[in-house]
């Protein structure tokens, strides 16, 4: 009798399936590339909102100087409105004070003679509340045509410039 050969094999064994976990080195290198990546995101926004948080401090001589650029672009435009000039260099005079002396909280809130005063107590003069610096609160009220913008303009320069 002959025997069936093929009935001696066992059945064939299929492996096990893959298992997810543990994932291989390739993935556990791509997981720690993908955190450096938003790690490092993480840490150049938040250093760009700190940056745009805090205001770039300029020196006294670099807050002067663009003052007085200021100052010469506003004399170029007197033939203009001299009213307009005016303001602005109320203007202008306003923000110096506030960036040259930010320990002052005071200096914003300032209006009329106390703020003539004030800009008279810098610099040990009495131009600006008894001088023709009054212009700058009577100028508003005053018809067209009536300002020396020049004065005002040499005004506000020796000012600017005692600041340094």
């Amino acid at each position: 009798m002959k025997q069936d050969a093929l009935a001696g094999l066992r059945d064939i064994h299929l492996p096990e399936p893959v298992s997810w976990w543990p994932p291989a080195p390739g993935w556990w290198i791509l997981l720690g590339l993908v955190l450096l990546v938003v790690a490092a995101l993480v840490w150049w926004l938040r250093r760009g909102k700190q940056q745009q948080a805090t205001p770039k401090q300029f020196s006294q001589s670099d807050i002067i100087e663009q003052a007085l650029l200021e100052l010469d672009s506003l004399q170029e435009q007197t033939d203009d409105d001299g009213h307009a000039v005016l303001a602005d260099l109320s203007a202008l005079l306003r923000r110096v004070a506030i960036r040259l002396h930010q320990d002052d909280a005071s200096i914003a809130g300032l209006s009329g003679d106390g703020w003539l005063i004030w800009l008279d107590k810098q610099w040990d003069n009495d131009a600006f509340s008894c001088g023709a610096g009054r212009l700058l609160l009577d100028a508003p009220f005053q018809r067209r045509g009536e300002i020396d913008i020049e004065a005002q303009l040499r005004l506000v320069r020796q000012w600017i410039e005692v600041q340094r």
